[in-house]
């Protein structure tokens, strides 16, 4: 059986789009906007400090994702979602014990 994007794989466009996608999917960052001030008092943080830990957060996800992404195609979409939805499962029946 072919693979059926196997003509773009190579492509550097596909990898540019991607990596955007990886970084635009770090938008849940936002959720962080309301928690700000909660933070800077709590953690004694300025805004700045604040700001950068959310970038590092952002820029983790995009690595993070890209690495994923590898792994995901060599061992199999299939198998990493079963694998995920039993960890997710796992982490649910642990949290109403």
């Amino acid at each position: 059986m072919s693979n059926p994007l196997s003509s773009h794989t190579r492509d550097p466009r596909l990898a540019i789009v991607i990596l955007f996608c990886g970084a635009l999917s770090g938008i849940n960052i936002a959720k962080l906007a309301p928690t700000i001030t909660t933070l800077a008092v709590v953690f004694d943080l300025s805004l700045a400090q604040i700001g950068v830990l959310a970038s590092i957060f952002t820029i983790i996800m995009v690595v993070a994702g890209s690495i994923i992404g590898g792994f995901v195609q060599g061992v199999g979409a299939k198998r990493v979602l079963l694998a995920a939805l039993l960890v997710a499962c796992i982490g649910k029946h642990s949290q109403s014990l």
